[in-house]
């Protein structure tokens, strides 16, 4: 995603499983956007020109507007930002001709946009949306054989990448207590093209010259059928619907009486991912005929229609509830203790069939499942206003799954090295607890800051 107009950026850094879930085991990138001025009319606009050595032009605009709909009660930010890459790898025939030049260039726009209602003094809505669109040229990947920057792929790699995430937060101010809702929808539609040159034409000679196949001319010919292009058409769309809510209390204040604060809320998430694959050798089976005399199905086993050499469709299902929780104990205004969990439980299904030459192995359909608790511990302590000193323990964790398939008649072998007549189903979710100690400090009226920290990362199976 292209990010802009942003507040601030946090780096979490250690598992943050208790409030963030399993995809945080290794920590937490939270950015966070500018709000909504309910009474100042705004905008900000900027752009960016620049030449790139070997390749042309590119640009970058960018623009935000901000205003108040309604002063004081309601208002509407919008922002937008168009990319241009020019690209700086050229593409050259098997003869060393330039046919195409930047291949590798990209467009991308963007366009966010929010609206923040104060409905009542207790009662905020802010519905939200950011939506991208990418479209990819040409990868930049280069032949170390060529000149630099000069690549002669058979296979034009490019693409359209689709994002777009409406959401909707709700906030009521109970005065003990804010209560939030955040509800959200993702979509993405990514078709691409990719070379698989290597992996299907250059793998299949390989494979028929193993045998000791011959051609008519008698002798190893497989090198005709590597000769031969191997586009491969995938396609992803992506849907995921997210749901949490959470109680928060108000932040600690001395002079209340009151050492406690908490938060504790529940989450559900429901993500559907269904790719496809089309996998062809253009132009196979007419080399095929032409170089071995016979059908490719008297030697291989199986026809080849449309040169289509391997598809596949799969339906994958994740689903995740949490219910979470973390309190504090303020023992002094410099002394905090925290304690947290979080307790989720995952499910993950996949459903996919295939067909062509490459699908010998059958789809590894099946449910995984997991339940997790995710607890955290910390003490923290402020030396003075500048330097805070902690230590904390927490465990991390990520969701296991579902193996693709790995065909069996030509990759045996290799299954057989490893003990394995077939792909496992699928693998284990990975664990660890993270034990750390360390200080933060900010000195010189904040001209240095410095935090230093030791740990401990211990991982289970």
């Amino acid at each position: 995603p292209q990010l802009f107009d942003l507040a601030q950026s946090e780096v979490l850094r250690g598992p943050q499983g208790t409030l963030y879930g399993a995809s945080s085991m290794g920590g937490t990138i939270r950015f966070v956007s500018n709000k909504v001025n309910l009474d100042d009319f705004e905008g900000t606009a900027s752009g960016e020109l620049s030449g790139t050595q070997d390749g042309g032009v590119n640009y970058k605009a960018k623009g935000v507007l901000n205003i108040p709909v309604v002063a004081g009660q309601m208002g509407l930010r919008v922002g937008f930002e168009t990319t241009q890459d020019s690209g700086f790898v050229d593409h050259a025939t098997l003869g060393g001709a330039i046919d195409r030049t930047g291949i590798n260039g990209y467009r991308s726009n963007v366009i966010k946009a929010s609206l923040l209602w104060d409905v009542t003094d207790a009662l905020t809505i802010t519905p939200a949306v950011f939506a991208q669109k990418t479209v990819i040229n040409d990868t930049g990947l280069v032949d170390f054989a060529t000149p630099n920057y000069i690549t002669t792929k058979l296979v034009q790699e490019g693409g359209n990448d689709t994002l777009a995430v409406p959401s909707i937060k709700v906030n009521y101010d109970f005065d003990w207590a804010d209560l939030t809702s955040v509800t959200s929808y993702a979509f993405r539609h990514f078709p691409r093209t990719t070379d698989g040159t290597f992996f299907n034409s250059v793998f299949v000679g390989g494979f028929i010259d193993g045998f000791g196949i011959t051609g008519v001319d008698g002798n190893l010919d497989g090198k005709n059928l590597a000769a031969l292009p191997g586009p491969v058409f995938n396609s992803l769309n992506t849907r995921q619907l997210t749901e949490e809510i959470r109680l928060v209390s108000k932040p600690y204040d001395p002079e209340s009486g009151n050492p406690f604060t908490w938060i504790a809320g529940l989450y559900y998430s429901d993500s559907k991912n269904f790719g496809t694959s089309a996998q062809y050798i253009p132009g196979f089976y007419s080399t095929f005929q032409r170089t071995y005399g016979v059908p490719a199905a008297d030697i291989l086993g199986t026809d080849i229609p449309n040169d289509l050499f391997f598809d596949f469709a799969t339906k994958l299902d994740d689903r995740e509830y949490a219910a979470f929780g973390e309190l504090s104990y303020n023992l002094t205004p410099e002394l905090k203790f925290t304690a947290g969990l979080r307790y989720l439980y995952g499910r993950s299904a996949l459903n996919g069939v295939q067909g062509g030459f490459f699908a010998s192995s059958p789809m590894q359909n099946g449910v995984t499942k997991a339940y997790a608790p995710t607890p955290k511990f910390s003490v923290t302590y402020d030396v003075n206003p500048n330097v805070t000193a902690y230590a904390t323990a927490g465990k991390g964790f990520r969701l296991g799954g579902i193996n693709g398939p790995v065909p069996v008649i030509q990759c045996g072998p290799d299954l057989a090295a490893f003990g394995l007549d077939s792909a496992p189903i699928g693998y284990a979710p990975d664990k660890l607890w993270n034990y750390e100690v360390g200080a933060k400090g900010r000195f010189f009226d904040n001209q240095l800051s410095v935090n230093s920290s030791a740990y401990d990362i211990e991982c289970s199976k």
